[in-house]
C-alpha cells in the first residue's frame, strides 16, 4: 500500500512557530509532527510514502530522506507554487504511480495487484492512531469520519419543567432558599445551568478526519490548482459515490493540529495515545 502525505502549506494559522519549520516539521513529544504520522502508517502495513511538499521543504526532505531510517520507501512531490490539496494530488500522480515504485507481482494485466490502483491520503496536520484496516475494503473514494469534538466548554442547561414541573425539586430549596415568582422565571426565558462539560465529543455529528482512501480514477476529477474538499468531495457525495467509514471515539486518538492549543495538547495525548494502541 501507498499513502500520500499532504504537507506543503503555510501554517498560517500556528505563525510564528511555521515562519521558518513547516507545520509538519512542529515538534509534538519531541519528534516532529510527521515522524509521529509515518509511524503510524507503516504500522497499518503502509511500506511506499509520497510527501507533496512546498513551503520550507528542504527541512522535510532533509529529515526524512529517503525513509529507510524509518522502515518506508519515501519520494517526494514539490510544488513550485501552492496548488492546493487537490492540485497537490494531481501534481503527484505520475510520481505516485511510476513504475518504479511499482510492484510487479499483481494480479491483472498490468503487473499490479489489487491495492496497487488505490492509495490512501493524509492531511498533513493529522495525528491519530485509526485503524485502516477498515478504511482499505472500499471500492469506493472513502472519508474517514470521526464525531466532533467541541472546541470550546459546553453547559448543560435544563427545561425549566425539570425544575418546576410535579416531578421536580422543591422550588424553596433552590438556590439557599431563594423564592422567584414561578411565572416570572419562564417569562424571561431563564433556565438552570446543571452541568460543564470541558470540550465533550458530540457522539451524533460526524466531521472530515482529513484520511482518504481513493482509488486512481479519483485523477480524473482533480483540479490543476484548488482544494479537493470544497468541489470534488461534495460531487461526488451528490453522485452517491462518497463512502464513509465511521470511527467511534473509543476506537481511536485523532487531533488536527490547527491551532497553538492543538498543538500544546497534543504533547501530552500523543505519546499515550500510540502507546495505548500499540504504535
Amino acid at each position: 500500500m501507498r499513502a500520500l502525505i499532504l504537507a506543503g502549506g503555510f501554517g498560517k494559522r500556528l505563525r510564528p512557530f511555521t515562519n521558518e519549520v513547516p507545520k509538519s516539521m512542529l515538534q509534538v513529544a519531541h519528534r516532529p509532527l510527521i515522524e509521529w504520522q509515518m509511524q503510524w502508517l507503516k504500522s497499518n502495513g503502509i511500506d511506499e510514502v509520497v510527501i507533496c511538499v512546498g513551503y520550507l521543504q528542504e527541512k522535510i526532505i532533509d529529515f526524512i530522506d529517503d525513509g529507510s531510517r524509518l522502515g518506508l520507501s519515501v519520494h517526494y512531490s514539490s510544488e513550485e507554487k501552492m496548488l492546493g490539496t487537490g492540485g497537490a494530488i494531481k501534481n503527484a500522480q505520475n510520481i505516485l504511480f511510476s513504475d518504479a515504485h511499482s510492484s510487479t507481482s499483481g494480479n491483472n494485466a498490468t503487473g499490479r495487484g489489487r491495492y496497487e490502483e488505490n492509495f490512501l491520503v493524509v492531511n498533513g496536520d493529522v495525528l491519530t492512531t485509526i485503524s485502516l484496516s477498515k478504511v482499505i475494503r472500499s471500492n469506493l473514494p472513502t472519508v474517514c469520519a470521526v464525531p466532533m469534538r467541541s472546541p470550546y466548554g459546553v453547559m448543560i442547561i435544563a427545561d425549566d419543567n425539570n425544575y418546576y414541573g410535579d416531578n421536580s425539586r422543591d422550588q424553596d430549596n433552590l438556590d439557599g432558599g431563594y423564592n422567584e415568582n414561578k411565572e416570572d422565571s419562564r417569562s424571561d426565558s431563564s433556565s438552570f445551568v446543571t452541568a460543564f462539560l470541558q470540550k465533550p465529543t458530540m457522539d451524533d455529528i460526524w466531521i472530515n478526519a482529513g484520511v482518504y482512501y481513493f482509488q486512481r480514477d479519483i485523477f480524473g476529477y482533480l483540479p490543476q490548482v484548488g482544494d479537493f474538499e470544497a468541489t470534488v468531495l461534495p460531487m461526488l457525495a451528490r453522485q452517491g459515490r462518497l463512502k464513509a467509514v465511521k470511527f467511534d471515539k473509543s476506537q481511536y486518538y485523532w487531533r488536527s493540529i490547527d491551532s497553538h492549543w492543538d498543538l500544546e495538547e497534543a504533547q501530552l495525548e500523543v505519546p499515550l495515545a500510540f502507546k495505548k494502541h500499540n504504535i
